[in-house]
């Protein structure tokens, strides 16, 4: 944000020295040639950022890899994780809270939880997210998230944050919880 607010800055100074301050004011062909050299250089610089806002836009239709973990304080095994790997076949390894890493759960997904999983991240936006990472760093002992999405067109979206979250994050949080709770043992939700 801070980068294309120099930019723009950057942008109207050069149009303020060509235009306001009348610097080819004899000569308009030469006005006339800076002045579409100066376009140019805009459209070169912008189009990239131009295609990564159309990128963000648009939905997901596909996942090669998934990594969604989140905290909830810092007692021993307070996260929560789902990480995906997509190949031939799509494998869920699940950590369900207060369980421990070794003990994770490894599932292989069906075509429609995958189709779910897509449709829960495309409802929530969550390809806006790409590019968060925030913190409150006036709380001490908060709750964490990180995201990472790998799609098969080799796109990435990667957010986390610290006691803080992007728009819709509980709605998310929820849905994916609820998309796999079905496989946690009830062994495992004693808490």
């Amino acid at each position: 944000m801070r980068n294309k607010k120099y930019m723009f800055k950057a942008y109207i100074f050069l149009w303020y020295n060509l235009i306001m301050k009348k610097v080819f004011e004899g000569n308009k062909l030469l006005y006339i040639v800076i002045c579409i050299i100066a376009l140019i250089i805009i459209i070169i610089l912008c189009g990239e950022r131009i295609m990564k806002i159309r990128n963000d836009e648009k939905d997901i239709e596909n996942i090669k890899k998934f990594n969604f973990r989140y905290t909830s304080g810092y007692m021993m095994n307070s996260d929560t994780s789902y990480e995906i790997t997509c190949d031939d076949k799509c494998i869920l390894e699940l950590k369900p809270i207060y369980v421990a890493e070794e003990d994770k759960l490894s599932i292989e997904l069906t075509k429609e939880e995958l189709d779910s999983l897509i449709k829960i991240i495309n409802d929530n936006k969550v390809s806006k997210w790409d590019g968060f990472h925030k913190s409150d760093k006036y709380v001490l002992d908060g709750d964490t998230f990180s995201l990472t999405i790998y799609t098969k067109d080799d796109r990435e979206i990667s957010a986390s944050g610290y006691m803080m979250y992007p728009k819709n994050y509980s709605s998310f949080r929820t849905s994916v919880d609820s998309l796999f709770e079905k496989y946690i043992p009830e062994e495992m939700k004693k808490f």
